[in-house]
């Protein structure tokens, strides 16, 4: 997706025979300007807008020139979803899309991980109380989300270090599993030395699944974009364009 802002500086400047080149390089130099605002603007409104999709959201949106004096504010398939809106409905065949497995029966499948472990800003509010279950099981044993835990002799932990099965809610009413049973810890060493410690629990989407269980609610469309650009057209017609042009009045 491309939010496309379009100027005809050749039409602007066409009475500014005495500044046409010095026009024309102003102009080019405020659609630009407008490009980085318009980005600015999109990053801001999803910003603070979205919670548990912001990061998908951020990762994907992206601002470029692609050619010259032409500047591209996008946003890439993965985050679509959240701008354009979603409608209600099953959800196993985009989730079996890409890297799935195929069992002897001929049924594709896959684990989806669901992370415990991602900042708070992130989350939605179930996600957020389960966190808070976590905590007070982790707590007990004197542990903690983001704490490394270590050997006797010292060396950390590595590996699949704990698994718990967590009395909770189900996520959904069609889950058939609470959602912290067979919560894993990982605790894996990173190539700069550093230990990075992951809490998730996983969960099995299958071909079985269609129309039972891998529901989607449905979510209505974001439209940062769209308000992105009436914002720009504001700010190019009534700051942007009347300063350059007061410049070769």
């Amino acid at each position: 997706m491309r939010l496309n802002f379009f100027v005809n500086a050749d039409e602007i400047v066409k009475e500014l025979n005495n500044f046409k080149e010095e026009a024309k390089a102003a102009l080019e130099a405020g659609v630009k300007s407008v490009a980085a605002i318009t980005h600015a603007k999109v990053t801001e409104l999803a910003s603070n807008k979205l919670n548990s999709t912001r990061k998908i959201y951020l990762d994907n949106l992206d601002f470029q020139e692609i050619m010259p004096q032409v500047w591209v504010v996008s946003l890439d398939q993965p985050a679509l979803w959240i701008e354009e809106g979603r409608k209600a409905g099953d959800m196993t065949e985009d989730l079996l899309k890409n890297g799935a497995k195929t069992s002897k029966e001929g049924h594709r499948y896959k684990a989806i991980p669901f992370d415990h472990g991602k900042p708070s800003t992130q989350m939605n509010p179930f996600g957020k109380n389960m966190v808070s279950l976590i905590k007070k099981v982790l707590k007990k044993e004197g542990a903690t989300m983001k704490g490394i835990q270590y050997n006797k002799d010292g060396s950390p932990r590595l590996g699949k270090i704990a698994t718990y099965h967590i009395d909770s809610p189900k996520p959904s009413a069609r889950a058939s599993t609470p959602a912290l049973f067979g919560l894993n810890v990982y605790q894996t060493l990173q190539e700069n030395g550093k230990v990075r410690r992951d809490i998730v629990t996983f969960r099995m989407v299958s071909d079985k699944h269609k129309g039972n269980k891998w529901i989607h609610p449905g979510r209505e469309a974001e439209k940062f974009f769209e308000q992105a650009l009436q914002w720009a057209d504001r700010v190019w017609e009534t700051e942007v364009l009347p300063d350059i042009l007061r410049r070769f009045e």
